[in-house]
């Protein structure tokens, strides 16, 4: 899969950023959802279980199928909510997903984002 965050014009006024999948000769633009259209997506990592993730600017990181997207956006540090943003991810060979937000390094743990300190969690 190949996923593009990019300006395509056709039919968005100059400031509309959209996520879109390049097949070669056109463009697939996905749904509007928060976070992935009008925004500023720095990171986006295609894990070895084939999952692509997006990291969606104040709205938390967005996991990718090939066939639909889902948002995680609880944490267990709601004081950055405010300023999520997702500078790098990787997945380790058990399968966990490691985030890197501005604000530290978490990992995702279900459906919650959760802040490993110096103490952990590890395992």
């Amino acid at each position: 899969m190949n996923l593009e965050a990019a300006s395509y014009k056709k039919n968005l006024s100059p400031n509309d950023g959209v996520l879109c999948r390049y097949d070669g000769q056109t463009f697939k633009v996905f749904p509007d959802l928060p976070g992935l259209h009008d925004n500023d997506i720095y990171t986006r990592y295609q894990s070895p279980s084939c999952m692509i993730w997006i990291g969606a600017i104040d709205h938390g990181v967005y996991s990718y199928n090939g066939t639909a997207f889902k948002l995680y956006d609880k944490t267990d540090r709601p004081d950055l909510l405010h300023r999520f943003g997702l500078q790098s991810a990787l997945e380790d060979s058990k399968g966990r997903m490691w985030l890197g937000f501005s604000g530290g390094l978490f990992r995702l743990q279900g459906d919650l984002i959760l802040n490993v300190t110096k103490n952990g969690p590890w395992d």
